[in-house]
């Protein structure tokens, strides 16, 4: 479990977050893997949904003005107009969404195998030594956010009943519910990370790596800095490409720009696994020889 990037000249070790950029030097291909295979699910699950909305919107007769900007009005009045729109998408979210959580799963448990043991593993095997118990293991994560998500609502009309108010309906709504979901959000995620790293590196069964996950919300300062740092960069490419204005430049010239931004969207998410995988495999080495010395 040595560390895999070059030793530093002062001698001391690298820090997690250096080690996550040299994962991304270190195993380019896997970036190019997680964009490529991000775009065909993209495509798989996107194009159903398409065909329903340009049905839609090619009956609506607004198809210029959707094609130059985005009116919520007028998206509106389409979904006026075709009342069978929801329920059509509705139903293709059902198979949607699985596909693109499993996919997640499976991806990011790929990453934490070939990013292992100096960034030596195999994406492949990971997935297919741990695919299915990684599965599991999200279903668990992915349970308790949607009980997590449940109660902030719940919460949220209490407070909405209490600070009845404009002022107090405000900061209700603008400030603590969105603070909540995110604080919600970032605690399971950060636990779901290490909980997969756990059962693909340390072997734990699924019930006992859902426990280690929690366990490294409090156990590592280190692990909380690396997930923050990851993630403000995963939330800037993110909204970069989503946000990119497609007039700019001509039609073309924006979709290049998108897909490069969705390509260092990759390559962060490689470096967030690898550092990840770093302070874990780092705390593993350090427990060694207490484990020897029992």
């Amino acid at each position: 479990m040595a560390p895999y990037s070059e030793p530093d000249p002062s001698g001391r070790p690298a820090s997690p977050l250096a080690l996550g950029v040299d994962a991304i030097r270190r195993r380019p291909g896997l970036a190019w893997l997680i964009y490529g295979l991000n775009l065909l699910v993209a495509l798989v699950i996107s194009i159903p949904l398409l065909v329903v909305l340009g049905n839609a919107v090619s009956e609506s007769g607004f198809s210029e003005e959707l094609a130059t900007t985005f009116d919520p009005a007028l998206w509106a009045d389409i979904f006026t107009r075709s009342p069978d729109l929801v329920a059509t998408m509705l139903a293709q979210l059902l198979w949607v969404v699985p596909i693109y959580l499993i996919w997640n799963v499976l991806s990011l448990t790929g990453l934490a195998h070939a990013l292992s043991r100096g960034a030596q593993g195999s994406f492949w095997t990971g997935i297919g030594r741990y695919g299915f118990r990684a599965v599991l293991l999200g279903g668990l994560f992915l349970g308790m956010m949607l009980v997590g998500f449940v109660a902030i609502g719940l919460l949220g009309l209490a407070a909405n009943l209490i600070f009845s108010g404009p002022a107090g309906a405000y900061w209700v709504n603008v400030a603590l519910l969105p603070l909540l979901v995110l604080f919600v959000f970032a605690m399971l995620d950060m636990a779901h990370d290490f909980a997969r790293i756990e059962l693909v590196l340390g072997g734990q069964s699924v019930g006992s790596a859902w426990s280690a996950g929690f366990a490294w919300l409090v156990r590592s300062s280190r692990a909380n800095g690396v997930y923050i740092v990851w993630m403000l960069a995963a939330i800037v490419t993110l909204f970069a490409a989503a946000g990119l204005d497609l007039r700019m430049g001509g039609l073309v010239l924006a979709f290049l720009v998108q897909q490069l931004l969705m390509l260092a969207r990759a390559a962060v998410t490689v470096g967030w696994i690898g550092s990840e995988v770093a302070v874990w495999e780092a705390d593993a080495q350090h427990d060694m020889p207490m484990i020897a010395e029992a």
